[in-house]
């Protein structure tokens, strides 16, 4: 009998160590603080869909529409997964500001320049949801699926931007 026991305590102790514990505690990022991130970089991404949709070449019209109806999906499905967030007014930063201002400037480079910042803002909408499903990341385990499952299309939005870029 005690052979009996010491084994069922041994095969605990193992099972114990061996099991890896899920930390929830290693997840630092509130809902809202991926929200407002993500809010304030769509809207920043819209303005580049504007602009995108001023030139007068049809794949370069399609692609400033595709991507608008891909933002217009993408905050449909983070409102329903954030349901009791209260969503700040999106607001562009200065650092956006000033990248806006000097796409107006560009001149002849117009579109080049247009192009290197939708890839720029298209890898910074891939680190928000890298950073959102890593360590420090979402402490909502929802949110963190939803957004881990949202870094494909972002990808796929960076890769038709690159192959589109003149």
């Amino acid at each position: 009998m005690s052979f009996v026991r010491i084994a069922l305590i041994a095969a605990t102790i193992l099972l114990g160590v061996g099991c890896k514990h899920h930390d929830d505690s290693i997840y630092t990022m509130s809902d809202f603080q991926f929200v407002e991130q993500v809010n304030q970089e769509l809207f920043y991404q819209q303005q580049l869909h504007q602009a995108l949709q001023n030139l007068a070449d049809v794949k370069l019209l399609n692609l400033g529409a595709r991507r608008q109806d891909g933002i217009d999906r993408y905050y449909r499905e983070l409102k329903m997964a954030t349901p009791n967030i209260s969503w700040p007014s999106p607001v562009l930063s200065v650092y956006h500001q000033n990248q806006l201002r000097v796409l107006a400037e560009s001149g002849m480079g117009y579109q080049e320049r247009l192009f290197d910042m939708l890839m720029e803002t298209d890898e910074t909408m891939i680190a928000f949801h890298v950073k959102a499903i890593g360590q420090g990341g979402l402490q909502n385990a929802n949110l963190r699926i939803w957004a881990d499952n949202k870094i494909n299309d972002l990808q796929q939005n960076l890769k038709e931007t690159q192959a589109l870029k003149p």
